[in-house]
Formats: C-alpha cells, structure tokens, sequence
C-alpha cells in the first residue's frame, strides 16, 4: 500500500513574507477534514507578454515577447469533504485559515505548488449521513496569482 498523499498549506502575507507556525498538512491538522479534489490546479493560464501582428505584404507574423513568461490568473475549484460530530468547527477553522492571506498549496501526488486567494464564496452541500457519521463537502474557488506552478 502506497504511502498517504500529503495536502500541505502554508500562508503568505501580501508582500511575499511566510507567516511563521502556518504550514498544515491538512489532513491531520483538521481531523475530519478530507481532500477530494481540485480541478484546475495544473492549469496553465493564458500567456500575457507576447504581442503579434500580422502584414498584408509578409507571409509570416511578426512578434515580441517578453524575457520571461508572464500569465493571466486561472481559477481553482477545490473540494472537502467535513465530517463528524465537529464538522461544523472544522470548517469554521479552515475557511477562517484560508479566507486573507496568500495560500500556497503543495501536494506530495503532483509535486506542484501553487500561490492562490480565495476569491469566491463558498458553497456547502446538503447534510449527508454514511454508516452514522455526518458528513458534508464544502467547494472552494481560488484564485492562481500567476496562472501557473511555481515548482
């Protein structure tokens, strides 16, 4: 059996400096907290600093681009599921954990990070009940500040 897949936060202020003692590993720090997915973390967003133009009397385009790659923001949808008796006090916890702040999200699965903000609001689904425990998944959409991994 494989080893556990790791979902590590760790949050940043605006001016790029790491609050000391944030770093979770999500999934032991809120018991009853379980990752389920996240769609568009390896999206790679549209390229910013490129310009062409094309000419009536040349058969190729023209172009400049900048040195590095610049990219417009993506958005990322992720998904947890809360349950157990604390549910609610865990999802409390984590939403007031990643509500300010700049998040970098890292998985040992993918390898990747990601620097993101909550951007939207968040959406539960109705109260579930399986095997006795409570239960219910929270989606959360953020936003990829430069549109791309950063590792």
């Amino acid at each position: 059996m494989g080893q556990r897949v790791k979902h590590v936060m760790n949050k940043y202020r605006k001016d790029g400096t790491y609050i000391q003692g944030s770093s979770r590993d999500l999934e032991t720090y809120y018991s009853g907290l379980k990752y389920i997915e996240a769609k568009g973390l390896t999206d790679k967003g549209k390229r910013k600093n490129i310009y062409t133009e094309t000419y009536s009397d040349s058969d190729k385009i023209r172009l400049w681009q900048g040195a590095d790659v610049t990219r417009e923001a993506t958005t990322i949808k992720m998904s947890f599921l809360f349950m157990g008796e604390t549910r609610y006090q865990i999802y409390n916890d984590f939403y007031d954990y990643v509500k300010n702040d700049i998040i970098r999200y890292f998985d040992t699965k993918r390898l990747l990070q990601v620097d993101m903000v909550l951007i939207d609001k968040v959406t539960i689904s109705d109260e579930q009940l399986k095997s006795g425990v409570p239960y219910f998944v929270a989606d959360f959409t953020f936003q990829n500040l430069y549109g791309d991994t950063t590792k």
